[in-house]
């Protein structure tokens, strides 16, 4: 048996303790410390592979000192190689932790600027809303006092839906279309004089200017379309006038 490994490395401890090692046999032979064979006890050259034995077995503390140096430099080049490899998985980490920081703060950013912007937008638009809705009050009021009812009428509406809250609105949209409803009835425009009313009685049923004027519309319409000679017209007003106001109800 050889002092070689399957990958041709020298096995120098095992060769050492072979090369000092005798035979027990009764001729007392030397065993070659490279290959193994048995030799005379004062053999200088093996007779199986021809090395040296006494200039080999002088060399093995050298050669084992040189395997022991390889091994070291082996052990420390796979060391630095760990230590590159487990330093360019922390710059790689690093890299990936830096990336998805960058992102994440850009996202925060165009966050903080579009609830920003946002924000802007909103507070704008609600001056500018309150400002609309100042000049409508203002403008509606003028129109109220200069017996305008009908842009009064139109502009109290939409400050109410507009703004529900809107101070002393429904009580001048109530004005206004009660004057609304007088001038039509003063012009004999008898259908949108009780349109106007009944949309007014809608939201102020306790109006009796309103229910006075009512009635009297009614009476002076179906009175028109008798005169008129517009019989189902008439019959049809009638039967809407009863049943708002029942005739036993009629004095």
């Amino acid at each position: 048996m050889y002092c070689i490994d399957s990958d041709a490395n020298i096995d120098f401890q095992l060769c050492y303790e072979q090369s000092v090692t005798i035979s027990p046999d009764s001729e007392n032979r030397l065993i070659c410390p490279s290959c193994h064979a048995l030799n005379t006890p004062h053999a200088r050259v093996c007779s199986s592979c021809g090395v040296n034995i006494e200039d080999f077995r002088s060399a093995l503390p050298r050669l084992q000192r040189i395997k022991e140096n390889h091994t070291a430099s082996h052990l420390e080049k796979l060391e630095d190689e760990k230590t590159l490899r487990i330093q360019d998985d922390i710059n790689k980490s690093r890299k990936a932790f830096q990336r998805l920081l960058f992102f994440l703060v850009l996202i925060i950013l165009i966050s903080v600027l579009f609830v920003s912007g946002g924000a802007v937008w909103y507070a704008n638009r609600v001056k500018q809303t309150q400002e609309e809705i100042k000049t409508y009050y203002e403008n509606s009021l003028m129109c109220l006092h200069a017996e305008n009812y009908l842009c009064a009428r139109d502009g109290f509406r939409v400050l109410l839906a507009t703004e529900p809250s809107m101070p002393n609105a429904l009580e001048y949209l109530n004005q206004a279309q009660f004057g609304l409803a007088q001038q039509y009835f003063s012009s004999g425009q008898w259908e949108e004089t009780i349109n106007e009313l009944n949309d007014l009685l809608r939201r102020d049923p306790g109006n009796q200017e309103a229910v006075a004027l009512l009635k009297i519309s009614y009476d002076r319409w179906i009175d028109q379309l008798r005169l008129e000679g517009s019989w189902f017209k008439r019959w049809t007003v009638r039967k809407e006038r009863d049943a708002r106001f029942p005739p036993m109800d009629k004095k």
